[in-house]
């Protein structure tokens, strides 16, 4: 009674409308699972930016991360504010990342068969040097010193192209689990609208009151007496 009483106030048009929404958020489920968003670059104008990162006696780069477009011209400009030398080298390869235990001769065997997309220098004095080049195609870019021990001590950093970058780690959006969890969200509401619907359709007949408790005779079950 409960199950068909739900369905009656629901009404057949609502619920068919509700059946096929949640359908559709379990196909959206199922073809959006693991999907990477559209890249945020797809509709980019090219522009002229201004990057700016600094170097010092802490063994870090400021910022360690930042953010470009596909196709935009980068002024980069690379400060050093102490005397001890620092190099800038940005890897060309789109997702490649060194190994942290990595030590400077195989940043420099890399670096000799895969050329960087940018070499700066500074030392010996406080000083700025420059670079512009065309941000390259969609992707994370690692960028290192290649001074001895330098990398070791966490001279490193990662430019996104296109995507987002914290602590070398690109953005996706929310991703396969959230779509999961609604998708199984919307399955449960369709199995429970079937469910009472099917156990309304069996315990109708059982559930309802007799004629004689609503004050009607109840029916004669002796055959009509013919003339």
């Amino acid at each position: 009674m409960i199950g068909r009483s739900f369905v009656q106030r629901l009404g057949w048009r609502s619920l068919g409308a509700l059946v096929v929404g949640a359908l559709v958020v379990l196909s959206a489920a199922g073809l959006s699972d693991g999907a990477r968003p559209a890249p945020r670059a797809s509709n980019h104008a090219r522009a002229t930016v201004s990057v700016t990162v600094t170097v010092g006696s802490a063994f870090a780069f400021a910022p360690s991360d930042f953010e470009v477009q596909p196709g935009d011209t980068v002024n980069f400009a690379f400060v050093g504010t102490d005397t001890q030398p620092h190099n800038f080298l940005l890897v060309a390869e789109a997702n490649y990342s060194f190994p942290s235990g990595a030590g400077t001769s195989t940043l420099l065997s890399y670096f000799t068969h895969h050329p960087p997309l940018v070499n700066l220098t500074v030392g010996s004095s406080p000083v700025t040097v420059t670079a512009t080049f065309t941000a390259p195609h969609l992707g994370v870019y690692e960028f290192v010193c290649t001074q001895s021990g330098h990398f070791a001590s966490g001279m490193y950093g990662f430019m996104g192209s296109g995507v987002m970058v914290t602590n070398g780690q690109a953005y996706d959006g929310p991703g396969g689990p959230v779509f999961l969890i609604g998708g199984g969200i919307a399955g449960l509401v369709i199995l429970a609208i079937v469910l009472a619907f099917v156990i309304g359709r069996r315990r109708g007949s059982h559930d309802e009151m007799p004629p004689e408790r609503l004050g009607y005779p109840e029916p004669s079950q002796q055959p009509p007496k013919l003339p």
